[in-house]
């Protein structure tokens, strides 16, 4: 042996979990300090407390015992005094016992041996790096009896142990317990969060909400070699039971996401299913509360529809267990209610639809039986002009719990504005048009919150910038000839401002681009007053007006003009029909005519 490759070295894994005993070291608990070597570190000192770097293995005095892989291997590893030596056995796979007999020749000690064993097939400890006995060759022959399931060391070194260190206690994950993500690096794992599906990391929040969050960052489904389960990631202990978990949830585009409680065993292989309770939520508003097990399958619990909740908005998601009683709030609003016996205790999580790059902020977990409602009173749609301070838009909350503080945060606002924490006033002046959506949170000091989503529409408004154009002057042009393009020229004296243009009164036919080129056919003679005007990103404006002259077409033709006349006593009307009898195109004629006396 030269090499062990061991995963994970430090197993942080809670007890419901696959793979939580397969590390070197073992922390069933990690919030409370508490570990304990594993079994596997024990496996690898059956050789690495007997060998040196060095060493040499001994091909003649290694094999399989009697011959038969089924009854266990052996291997021997001479020291380079060339005197010392140890001997590894294992009997994994035996089905009983086995004498074992021994020679020492080639100049090995034929001294003292010590037996060392692990019992691999126990779960105590102390039946792990046991000094189980020392033998003393006759002429270098001895006898050791092997059981099934066992790892020894017969050697003629000393110095073996297994050290004196000791952990802290174990205990459980005390509540109420929060995190808002916003201390860890970015693309790190947060604290105590475990991804079982998916990849849950710490990024910059989205949906314009300042600060880092989770977020789910697979984006599709992973090609797999067993039944698919959704993304998710758990936290917390196993013996919790009334609780409950919330957090901030946005989702960045189609699909679902989740809140999960009283998770318990996870299974990794086959079906790979979770025993749990799981609250979900669509983009479309369809909402329900699920039950799944180890064999990867679901019951609705209960469910429904709701406003849609949409992409890119922030929402709060609340998760309440009591007894057998769950219920789910939306922003505060009670959704629904089941009643559901199988999972008692279990530990909260994190969950998406497969591909779903969801965001989550603000976990909070805390006693079911009195946790506290944050409401946030919706202040309605609302309005502004850019360059023009708001008169200020107060946020007002109430928390169930007495005594509690509220700090206020707000995502989407229109550039230009923010939001007091500590009273919830709206205020600023908006630099930029457009319609924004917001969402305005209120969270008590217990890390409850409640969230409120509505629009702030913002208008034009001047920014002292003058705009410049220059006027093109007089222009001239023929019904049926395109013209060959004007364009209009203009400057700004902010910097760095983008002009887009218009124009007013321009011949039938013409247009002007964004960019400020006018171009077209005319198809009407007349002279027209045209104004252009070039206008900023601030909506600062400026304008010049001139004359555009169409003159008549030509064109060979003839016409003919007939009519129908009715009379009564007051005078007569009459039909006129004018027809180009001619073979070429009429462009920009005028026709006039008068009727007959009669």
């Amino acid at each position: 042996m030269t090499a062990y490759i061991n995963w994970p070295v430090v197993a942080a894994i809670t007890p419901n979990l696959p793979w939580a005993t397969t590390g070197l070291v073992l922390s069933p608990q990690p919030w409370s300090g508490y570990y304990s070597v594993g079994k596997s570190a024990w496996v690898m000192a059956q050789t690495t407390q007997f060998t040196q770097p060095g060493w040499h293995y001994l091909d003649a005095s290694s094999g399989y015992i009697g011959g038969n892989r089924n009854n266990g291997s052996y291997v021997t590893l001479k020291s380079t005094n060339n005197s010392d030596y140890s001997t590894v056995i294992e009997t994994m796979d035996a089905s009983s016992a086995q004498t074992l007999n021994f020679n020492v020749t080639g100049g090995l000690s034929t001294g003292a041996v010590h037996v060392w064993s692990t019992n691999v097939r126990s779960n105590s400890s102390s039946d792990y790096f046991v000094h189980a006995t020392d033998i003393t060759p006759s002429g270098g022959n001895f006898s050791l009896t092997v059981q099934p399931g066992y790892v020894y060391t017969i050697t003629t070194t000393t110095g073996q142990g297994k050290g004196t260190a000791t952990s802290g206690g174990q205990g459980a994950m005390s509540q109420p317990y929060s995190d808002s993500f916003d201390g860890y690096t970015l693309g790190s794992e947060a604290k105590y969060l475990m991804d079982w599906q998916g990849a849950f990391e710490v990024a910059g929040c989205g949906g314009g909400r300042s600060g880092q969050c989770v977020r789910q960052m697979s984006a599709q489904a992973p090609i797999t070699w067993d039944t698919l389960s959704d993304p998710h990631a758990l936290l917390g202990d196993t013996g919790w039971s009334n609780y409950t978990v919330s957090s901030d949830v946005m989702l960045e585009k189609s699909g679902y996401a989740e809140l999960i409680g009283r998770a318990g065993s996870q299974t990794y292989g086959g079906a790979g299913g979770l025993n749990a309770y799981h609250f979900r939520v669509s983009d479309s508003g369809a909402w329900s509360i699920l039950s799944s097990n180890t064999s990867n399958n679901y019951s609705t619990l209960t469910g429904g529809n709701t406003a849609a909740l949409g992409t890119g908005r922030w929402h709060t998601l609340a998760l309440t267990f009591s007894g057998s009683t769950i219920t789910a709030k939306l922003d505060g609003a009670t959704l629904g209610t089941a009643n559901n016996s199988t999972w008692s205790t279990g530990q909260v999580g994190y969950a998406t639809s497969q591909g779903e790059t969801a965001q989550f902020d603000n976990l909070y977990v805390g006693n079911g039986a009195s946790v506290n409602t944050v409401t946030v009173t919706n202040p309605g749609a609302q309005t502004g002009t850019v360059g023009t301070a708001v008169s200020g838009v107060q946020i007002h909350a109430t928390d169930s719990a007495s005594g509690q503080t509220l700090t206020y945060s707000a995502s989407g606002l229109p550039a230009g504005l923010s939001i007091s924490s500590s009273s919830g006033l709206i205020s600023g002046t908006p630099t930029t048009a457009g319609s924004y959506g917001v969402t305005v949170t209120a969270k008590d000091s217990t890390g409850v919150s409640g969230s409120a989503n509505f629009t702030w529409t913002v208008g034009t408004g001047s920014s002292g910038n003058t705009v410049t154009v220059t006027n093109p002057g007089a222009q001239s042009g023929t019904v049926g000839t395109a013209i060959s393009g004007v364009q209009v020229q203009a400057a700004d004296s902010g910097s760095g401002q983008s002009l887009a243009y218009s124009a007013s009164g321009l011949p039938a036919g013409l247009s002007i681009s964004s960019s400020g080129l006018i171009s077209g056919t005319p198809t009407a003679s007349g002279t027209f007053n045209v104004t252009v005007t070039a206008t900023d990103s601030t909506s600062a404006s400026g304008s010049a007006s001139f004359t555009w002259t169409i003159s008549g077409g030509t064109g060979g033709g003839t016409c003919q003009v007939s009519y129908v006349k009715n009379e009564w006593g007051g005078g007569f009307t009459a039909n006129v029909t004018v027809t180009n009898t001619g073979t070429s195109t009429v462009n920009g004629w005028t026709v006039t005519w008068s009727f007959p006396g009669d």
